[in-house]
């Protein structure tokens, strides 16, 4: 089940999460009404990520959704590359930004976080230092000498790389404002960019989507994630302070961090595969798969990703056991389900979606979303 729910994430990375470019910023909203919460979230592998409805999923969404939902306040996601500096420009009102945000150490450096407060954290990761494994992997800084290295403006690494840089006056560090971790991983991936600083949990998390970078060694002692505030909010960063302590007690958060950091791997090879097939395949049955979901529901990405587990996309499989088709249907369960040729994309697709409908629909009401699926 977690190589299912990875290759459907990474369905949704390689369709979706293409657009990769710096954006502009938009204007500064307006103060939100009195019962709104303004999130400015970073995108990201495990912040948050759309692609499957309008609002999508990751750790910082699904927490910024039940801390809203508790609370009875409306959340507005803003998307935004650099959460600190939008918070820190907008006006005053219930607003936060989140997303891969390093929380300081104190005191605060003079930028625009001293207009800032934080919120306890929820996770901590290692700053890691990545590289392109088609060139040269380095041991140490010394071994980076008159290289450029990426940091992700707005995220708070700087603060965490200040002894890091003052050691080393030999590294040329570079801050890129991009839309995501996935941006600056994209780049040192596809040679753009030699060297970047990412957080471990990024690069674990998109190495089966970026095939062409890896880790050369940790650069700094875990650093905490944290929401920002601005100073006139400290009554809102209290509530959700209370809100993280409870989600600890109570083990969602432990399971959120589960569903998003504790992911399995899928080996480079097969990432590799599996990459070219999204781009060879995966276009010749789609609308395969958008139909059934029509038909019943069941998300187009969710069928292709166990088609792909089933049959690699290939009509014609046959398996030892008589399975067939791109669904691996038995003959008995296609004719259940009212399939007559099991070598036929669109009947073998609508019929597995109709059986992962009637296996959900058996569940027990008590059982939510997205927990219904994934069991």
């Amino acid at each position: 089940m977690i190589r299912l729910h990875l290759l459907r994430n990474c369905i949704v990375a390689s369709v979706v999460l293409s657009a990769c470019g710096p954006t502009p910023a938009p204007p500064p909203p307006p103060p939100p009404p009195g019962n709104d919460l303004v999130v400015f979230l970073r995108q990201g592998a495990v912040t948050w990520f759309r692609g499957t409805d309008d609002q999508g999923t990751g750790l910082d969404y699904d927490l910024a959704r039940m801390f809203a939902t508790e609370h009875g306040l409306t959340l507005k996601i803003i998307a935004t590359n650099n959460p600190v500096q939008r918070l820190a420009n907008a006006p005053s009102g219930a607003m936060i930004g989140a997303g891969g945000i390093y929380r300081p150490p104190a005191p605060l450096p003079a930028t625009d976080g001293d207009a800032l407060v934080y919120s306890s954290a929820y996770y901590a990761i290692e700053p890691v230092l990545i590289y392109n494994v088609d060139g040269f992997k380095p041991g140490t800084w010394k071994d980076l000498a008159g290289e450029t290295v990426g940091i992700l403006e707005g995220s708070g690494i700087e603060a965490a790389l200040v002894k890091v840089r003052n050691e080393h006056p030999e590294v040329r560090w570079q801050s890129l404002a991009l839309p995501s971790t996935e941006a600056l991983i994209s780049q040192v991936s596809d040679g753009t960019l030699d060297y970047a600083i990412v957080a471990s949990s990024e690069a674990n998390a998109t190495r089966s989507v970026y095939l062409t970078f890896d880790t050369a060694f940790i650069v700094a002692g875990k650093q905490e994630l944290a929401w920002a505030f601005s100073k006139a909010e400290t009554r809102l960063r209290d509530q959700v302070d209370s809100f993280f302590a409870r989600c600890r007690r109570d083990g969602t958060l432990a399971k959120l961090i589960e569903r998003y950091y504790s992911r399995g791997q899928v080996t480079r090879l097969d990432a590799g595969v599996f990459q070219d097939r999204v781009k060879s395949l995966l276009p010749q049955f789609r609308e395969n798969f958008e139909r059934a979901q029509d038909e019943t529901g069941v998300e187009w990405r969710l069928l292709a990703a166990i088609s792909y587990q089933e049959s690699l996309w290939d009509v014609q499989a046959t398996s030892e056991t008589g399975v067939r088709g791109l669904m691996q249907l038995t003959e008995e369960t296609a004719r259940h389900l009212g399939a007559v040729d099991r070598l036929d994309p669109q009947a073998s697709i609508t019929a597995a979606a109709r059986y992962v409908g009637y296996l959900k629909d058996k569940l027990p009401a008590r059982i939510q979303e997205p927990d219904r699926t994934w069991l």
